[in-house]
């Protein structure tokens, strides 16, 4: 028995469970092999990613370390916590942290094989006053998932001090 987030229940029968089993390796040869070459190559570009960060804290210019290790260089317009106004697509792990990095720190993503750098250039403070619909959004989007963490943690909380049954027979 489980709860949907919609406030209702499902209920699963399970009719047989198959025990898992390795395939033979004459049969995955192929894709075996093509995943220890996509984690080798991951593997690589996290190291030069990371020698490449290193460089920008060490003071070297950007552009500089870009070209030196043949990386493309973009330059994204500002944008918000929640992307808007970012017209470019980055690892989702990026944007929140380029978020609590000081201006002109690397931050390393990946993005599959690949590895994004991000360095922020310039933080510019919200102005709420400036975009008043934006600014009531976000305080609704806020109020309503406040709304709704509260009303999973009671709910956990009395199921956890509340024995709770279902009465099929009813």
């Amino acid at each position: 028995l489980g709860d949907l987030s919609t406030g209702g229940q499902f209920l699963v029968h399970v009719d047989k469970i198959t025990p898992a089993a390795l395939k033979p390796l004459s049969e995955i040869k192929d894709q075996v092999a093509g995943d220890w070459t996509a984690d080798q190559q991951a593997q690589q570009a996290e190291k030069i990613a990371q020698t490449m960060a290193n460089e920008i804290k060490a003071g070297k210019i950007l552009a500089d370390v870009a070209k030196t290790h043949g990386a493309q260089l973009a330059t994204t317009k500002p944008f918000t916590r929640t992307r808007q106004g970012l017209e470019m697509q980055l690892p989702g792990a990026l944007v929140p942290a380029l978020f609590k990095s000081a201006p002109g720190t690397p931050e390393i993503a990946s993005a599959g094989t690949a590895h994004v750098i991000g360095v922020v250039s310039q933080a510019i403070e919200a102005d709420p006053a400036a975009d008043a619909d934006a600014a009531m959004r976000l305080h609704d989007e806020i109020a309503g998932a406040l709304a709704n963490d509260l009303s999973a943690g009671l709910a956990g909380a009395l199921r956890e001090k509340l024995s709770v049954s279902v009465n099929r027979a009813a």
